[in-house]
Formats: C-alpha cells, sequence, structure tokens
C-alpha cells in the first residue's frame, strides 16, 4: 500500500544501496510473522471473550465475593500465557503491516552507510504498551497474586482495560474510557501490595503500568498527529570498513544487534 510504502522509504532514506541477498535466520523470522499474522483474527476472538470473562470475574468479586477467588486464582495464571501468545501475533502482525524486508517473499534488505542490515521494525507504542502489559501479569502471577476480593476486583477492572480494542468501533469515548479506568485500577492494586509488604514487587509492578502508560501516550498523540516513533532493529554486515573500524566501534552488543529511532508519517 501507499502508507506502508511511505513508512519504508522514510525509515531507510539513509540506504545508499540495496540488495536482495537474505540469511537464514531472516527467512525462518518472515515465515514466522506470516504465519502468525494470519492468526490474527483468532485473536481478535480471543480478546472479546477474556474481556467478557474479566468483567464476570470483575461481578462474581463485586457480589459474591469468596465466590471468585478460586477461579481468579486460575485465571490469574492462565491470562499471563494467553497474553504472551496474543502479543506474539500482534508484534508479527505489526512486523507484516508495516512491510518489513521479511514480511515480502522476495526480501529487499537495506545495506546502509554502517553497513548494518535492518531486521524488523515497530512502533514504539507498541513496544512500551505490550511489554509493560505483560510486565504486569508476570508480577500478578509470581509475585503479587490477587487473594481477597478487591484485590481480585481491581486486578479484573486493571486487566479488562487492555482488551478493549475492538471497542473503537463503537466509541471512542467508551475507549479511551475504559482505558483511564484501567490505568486507575492498576495504580491502586499496586498500592494495594506495597502498603502490605510488597514493597520491590509492587514498585515493579508500579514501573510496568507506567511503561503501558507511556505506550498509551504514543499511540494517542500518534492517532491525533498522524504520525508515529519506530524502532529499527538492525544487525551489523561485516565489510572491509565495518572490520577495520570494528575496535572503534561501541554501539553494537554481543548479539550484534543495534536500534535506531525513525519518525514515519502515517496516513
Amino acid at each position: 500500500s501507499s502508507q506502508t510504502n511511505r513508512i519504508h522509504n522514510h525509515i531507510n532514506m539513509k540506504t545508499s544501496s540495496s540488495y536482495t541477498n537474505t540469511t537464514p535466520s531472516q527467512t525462518s523470522t518472515s515465515s514466522l510473522c506470516r504465519y502468525l499474522s494470519t492468526l490474527y483474527p483468532i485473536r481478535a476472538k480471543l480478546q472479546k471473550m477474556e474481556f467478557a470473562i474479566l468483567w464476570i470475574i470483575i461481578a462474581d468479586a463485586a457480589i459474591f465475593q469468596q465466590a471468585a477467588i478460586g477461579a481468579s486464582a486460575l485465571y490469574t495464571k492462565l491470562s499471563f500465557f494467553s497474553r504472551a501468545t496474543a502479543y506474539s501475533v500482534d508484534f508479527a502482525n505489526a512486523m507484516t503491516k508495516y512491510n518489513l524486508p521479511s514480511s515480502t517473499k522476495t526480501t529487499t534488505s537495506t545495506n546502509n552507510d554502517n553497513g548494518s542490515n535492518t531486521l524488523f521494525t515497530l512502533p514504539i507504542w507498541l513496544l512500551m504498551h505490550h511489554l509493560g502489559v505483560l510486565g504486569t501479569h508476570f508480577f500478578s502471577v509470581f509475585y503479587l497474586a490477587p487473594k481477597t476480593p478487591i484485590e481480585i476486583f481491581f486486578w479484573a477492572l486493571a486487566s479488562q482495560s487492555s482488551h478493549n480494542t475492538w471497542t473503537k468501533k463503537i466509541s471512542l469515548v467508551l475507549y479511551w474510557g475504559n482505558v483511564l479506568v484501567g490505568v486507575l485500577a492498576g495504580s491502586a492494586y499496586g498500592c494495594f501490595f506495597y502498603d502490605g509488604g510488597a514493597g520491590h514487587a509492587a514498585l515493579l509492578f508500579v514501573v510496568c503500568v507506567i511503561v503501558t502508560c507511556i505506550g498509551i501516550v504514543l499511540l494517542a498523540g500518534g492517532s491525533v498527529s498522524g504520525s508515529h516513533v519506530f524502532v529499527s532493529f538492525e544487525m551489523r554486515k561485516e565489510t572491509k570498513s565495518s572490520e577495520a573500524s570494528k575496535s572503534r566501534t561501541k554501539s553494537v552488543d554481543a548479539s550484534g544487534y543495534q536500534q535506531k529511532v525513525t519518525m514515519a508519517k502515517a496516513a
């Protein structure tokens, strides 16, 4: 599409030459992304199902109280794995949507002036939001599991707001209002455990909520302005010039990856 072409061209605006060689790792990544992106319709249905389950837990905790503890304890553990699976589909879908080299059959990668090869690109808001939410689920499962009706109520209220993407089609006011409720409920949930002596785990939980909020703000700002910030993950391509300057280049980590932040205009 014209949108993805503009994004791809802008991300690679510093390209000095192009080549069509692919590595086995790029081919396997491409195949995995294409497969996972085909599961997005199933992921959308799962989101609605979990949204309904969480509201049942909320009602159960508010009305019947003790009856909700056993069911919510089991769902808390399962939700971490279901969320991780759903977000892997989201990442693959985004990598395909933004016209990455790994999303096409004939891969056209870029070899820029520093000899690096772009592997994939993702919106920063997506990374921050999803990693933040996964962090809150991680601490909920292993350190801050809800045990009382009030804890269950706030945990479920915070969690349901990250399953509400589909409500955008109904009302933006409903969607953003639900997001605000989720942020407040998540913050309150962390405070409960901090006051209860959870200490560091509770603080890290709140940090994850903050990271999620930053992702939400970036999404909102990008939706209003029409511009999103992207991060490109690159693998350095060894050349004679790069080998000569290898001792002077410290920006690449041990796995051979580096990050580059760019701006892309979305129509």
